[in-house]
This record gives C-alpha cells, structure tokens and sequence, in this order.
C-alpha cells in the first residue's frame, strides 16, 4: 500500500528565501522581515547579497545587474498583498509544496555551507 498526502503551508509560515551559489553551494538565508516590509517600514532589498559571500560569483548578469533583487521584492510583495486581500474576507490562503521522496537526505549537504543575511 502507498500513502501519498498533501503538504500545504500558510503565507504566516513563510521565513524567509534562500539563495544557492550553482559553484559553491554556499546557502545564503534572508529573513522574509529582512525584505518586507517596505523601506519606509524598515525593510531593505539591499540586503539580497549581489553575489556568493563565499566564493565571491556573481548572482547577476551584466544586461540587468538588479533583476534578481527586483523579482524578489516583487514576490514578496506579491505574498504580502495575497495575505492582506485574502484575510480581509476571512479567506485561508496557502501553497502546495512538493513533498520530499522518501529516503531523501534532510540534513545539510556535506561541503554545503550556510550563511544568513
């Protein structure tokens, strides 16, 4: 017999995003209250790093060099607006996210190092 279920979790439970140099694997962690809420309320999107704290690669491309950090505030933007409208008519609001496979490794990678923003 197989058991399969869902894994939902709420805009409230959301932390903060994660960042993964491609050469490195150096994780960099940046708290959601870090980025929102806006500037004028103390967030700051400056704090996504332009490249890897570990290995010094950049996280950008020359043509768009604050795309990255634009799309990040975007989305939290996004969640925030998605959580303000949806409570103001008591609507629960939550995302379906992949479980991981059975056997899959839940400890930090070896060599992989984290950092938090």
């Amino acid at each position: 017999m197989s058991r399969r279920g869902n894994t939902f979790i709420d805009l409230e439970d959301i932390l903060g995003f994660g960042l993964e140099c491609p050469d490195c694997h150096c994780a960099v962690t940046i708290p959601y209250s870090v980025i929102y809420p806006p500037p004028e309320r103390g967030g700051d999107i400056r704090n996504v790093p332009p490249r890897c704290p570990n290995c010094q690669r950049e996280w950008h491309t020359t043509e768009s060099p604050t795309a990255i950090k634009q799309a990040i505030e975007n989305f939290a933007q996004s969640l925030t607006s998605i959580q303000r409208s949806t409570s103001q008519v008591k609507l629960a609001f939550s995302l379906e996210i992949a479980e991981e496979e059975s056997g899959a490794e839940s400890e930090e990678q070896p060599g992989k190092k984290s950092v938090a923003a």
